[in-house]
């Protein structure tokens, strides 16, 4: 009877190792599957916006460079105007953009409807629409309260 015992130890035995060994895998393994679910996990999707309005897509040239210069909060460089333009969506068949800019705001001096500054281009305050006052204007200071 001893001898049939010592046989089913030795059986659990071996059967103890084996699955020692088992489980010793699936330890390893289970970080690599916890790495791959989170690759896996549903990301949230970021759609581009369904319609980008380009602001001078459908102006000219100089109905844009003035839109620009009456929204601009400092005198502009016509390089940055320029940059404006594009970002904005200009159309341009020109390969010299820059010289198309620097032509228009020359006229627009000729014209006196825009000034060189020596930073920058402006809209002279005359000129400027209503809603957007020259910030770079002196402002004056309010009078003295009553005492």
């Amino acid at each position: 009877m001893k001898e049939h015992y010592e046989a089913v130890l030795k059986d659990m035995e071996d059967q103890e190792k084996r699955l020692e060994a088992q489980l010793t895998k699936i330890r390893a393994a289970r970080p690599a599957i916890l790495a791959l679910m989170e690759d896996a996990a549903p990301k949230p999707i970021q759609s581009p916006p369904l319609f980008v309005p380009l602001k001078y897509a459908s102006m000219g040239t100089k109905e844009a460079v003035l839109d620009v210069l009456a929204h601009a909060r400092n005198p502009m460089s016509s390089q940055e105007i320029a940059s404006k333009l594009r970002e904005g969506g200009i159309r341009t068949q020109s390969n010299d953009f820059g010289s198309v800019i620097n032509s228009t705001l020359a006229n627009l001096k000729k014209a006196e409807v825009a000034e060189r500054k020596e930073d920058g281009w402006i809209l002279p305050p005359a000129n400027r629409p209503v809603s957007s006052p020259a910030p770079w204007s002196p402002i004056a200071s309010p009078p003295p309260l009553p005492q």
